[in-house]
């Protein structure tokens, strides 16, 4: 049995402004970098205030800035974002299916010097519908330099500590989650071999800068599911089935279902929108960009 110590941190309903406001306090004490290798150059980077404003940083050891910026790729008339914090990571592995398989003794969620029971929260984040409990950790290496929170099923209860596959009950949380979040945030799942690069059951909360072209999105078909839930095939590169117009318990049901039928997949919640991508397990990896695992950043355009 493993012991662990969960550093306190208040629970109650989603908060976008107190997780945000946590975001900018580690920001101003200088706690969001790392240190990585370039051109055989050690290198600092990470994010910092700039002008009152929220800016990715690099520079060298002797601290001279090496201008590096988010950068795009193109596809068709859509424009997805790199961002440049998270290129110089060390490489992932190209699939997840090369990782081990979830076991708690070793998962480093549940165990060792990073296990998240050792780390502080952000906050524990209670979906008053269901009862259940979210903890909301930072993620250091932000795919948004204006707030990336980890979600992860209370990790104290050892039926939590468990594989990347989301249960019914997992969905309909993160459907009661997302529209808390009032689209400040989006919500979303990256299955294995669809860009996840952590087996152990978590999803993401970031902040949306602009609006995702996504939302704007042409149904090019539409179909009513049980429950009163609209599902609609959108004009988009990638295959995606936008849900929403019924009570998040039926949107739950309904993106379980779709899960359950098609294993590799993308989920993401903006406010009442929620998209499933159905992906190929070949489609992790694309040559245009063969160092980066595609997840849900790159699928929702900008």
């Amino acid at each position: 049995m493993l012991m662990t110590m969960m550093l306190s941190a208040p629970r109650g309903p989603p908060s976008v402004a107190s997780w945000r406001a946590a975001w900018f306090q580690l920001i101003e004490d200088g706690k969001l970098c790392s240190i990585s290798s370039v051109d055989e150059r050690r290198v600092r980077y990470g994010l910092c205030f700039e002008e009152g404003e929220v800016r990715e940083f690099c520079t060298d050891e002797q601290g001279v800035s090496l201008q590096l910026r988010a950068s795009h790729v193109q596809v068709g008339p859509y424009d997805a974002t790199l961002r440049a914090n998270r290129a110089l990571r060390p490489a992932a592995a190209p699939k997840l299916g090369e990782l081990p398989e979830h076991d708690e003794l070793i998962c480093s969620f549940c165990t060792g010097p990073l296990r998240l029971a050792a780390r502080p929260m952000v906050a524990q984040s209670l979906v008053a519908q269901t009862g259940r409990c979210w903890d909301v950790h930072f993620n250091i290496s932000p795919m948004e330099p204006l707030g990336h929170f980890l979600l992860v099923p209370e990790i104290e209860l050892p039926e939590n500590r468990r594989p990347q596959r989301l249960t019914l009950a997992d969905c309909v949380d993160l459907v009661h989650i997302g529209r808390a979040c009032n689209g400040e945030l989006c919500i979303n799942y990256n299955s294995p071999l669809a860009g996840a690069s952590q087996n152990h059951l978590h999803a993401h909360a970031w902040a949306i800068p602009t609006p995702y072209s996504l939302c704007a999105a042409r149904a090019e078909a539409s179909v009513a599911l049980p429950g009163g839930v609209d599902a609609a095939i959108l004009a988009w590169p990638a295959s995606v089935l936008r849900l929403r117009g019924a009570a998040a318990e039926e949107v739950g049901a309904a993106v379980d279902a779709l899960c359950s039928l098609e294993p590799v997949h993308n989920v993401a919640i903006v406010g009442d929108d929620t998209f499933v991508f159905v992906r190929s397990a070949e489609g992790e990896v694309s040559p245009s960009v063969p160092d980066l695992k595609i997840g849900t950043i790159q699928l929702l355009g900008r």
